[in-house]
This record gives C-alpha cells, structure tokens and sequence, in this order.
C-alpha cells in the first residue's frame, strides 16, 4: 500500500504541474472562453473518490480514485481528438 500511495501521490502532483504550468500562460478572458467550451484544447484532470463499504467476501471497505484526465489533441486548427481516460486506483482497507 505505501508503494501504491507514492505512486498515486507522484502522478497527481506530475499532472498539476504539467495544467498549472499551461494556464499561467493564458490570459484571464480566453482561459473563461475555453472553460465554458467542451471541446476547447483546454486539459483537465478531474479526480473522482468512492468509498465502498462491504464489499467483497469479507466485507471490506474498498477506496477507489478514479482520475479522469481530458486531454485534446489538435490536428489543424479547426480539428481537436479528445482523449478521455479513466484510471480507477483501487485500496482495500483492512
């Protein structure tokens, strides 16, 4: 569990970086555009936690971190691919 920890840990804090460093370099009017727009090349990371209770044979809690990132790709200016993956990172606590 703590391996998994620092792994979860470290890929969210690379993943912050890497949007943060993107939007300082927006300007406050355009970055307001691209966030009302769902297919602007704008790239997101929402984080969705779950707790489960009795789950399982033992009736255990399970955690689940599922990280969602949106990632657009332009091919040409008028074309965007959006990427969307689910990631879910599952716990089971004892």
């Amino acid at each position: 569990m703590e391996i998994h920890a620092r792994f979860t840990a470290t890929l969210v804090l690379c993943v912050i970086v890497m949007v943060s460093g993107s939007l300082w370099a927006q300007d406050e009017s355009e970055l307001a555009k691209k966030t009302q727009n769902p297919v602007a090349d704008l790239i997101s990371v929402p984080l969705q936690s779950n707790f489960n209770f009795g789950t399982g044979s033992k009736e255990k809690m399970v955690y689940v971190l599922n990280v969602q990132p949106v990632i657009p790709i332009g091919l040409t200016d008028d074309w965007n691919v959006i990427t969307r993956i689910v990631t879910p990172m599952m716990v089971r606590v004892e």
